[in-house]
């Protein structure tokens, strides 16, 4: 899952997989994260504690505003 810093200083990056679409939760440094599709159209994840549902397929999401946590 590629990071990159934007040139406003926040985060980005993007995630996807290859196979079968999933929801995956992901866990970021931060609360304010804000999701797109490869389109430019948000994506609205579910919350799941301090995770993400996010959906992951071989169609990228892009997310800004913080650094995945590993």
């Amino acid at each position: 899952m590629p990071q990159w810093k934007l040139p406003d200083g926040r985060i980005g990056g993007m995630v996807w997989k290859v196979g079968k679409a999933e929801m995956r939760p992901l866990r970021f440094t931060t609360d304010k994260i804000e999701f797109v599709d490869l389109f430019g159209a948000r994506v609205r994840p579910v919350r799941q504690g301090d995770a993400w549902l996010v959906p992951v397929s071989d169609s990228p999401i892009y997310f800004r505003g913080g650094a995945l946590r590993f």
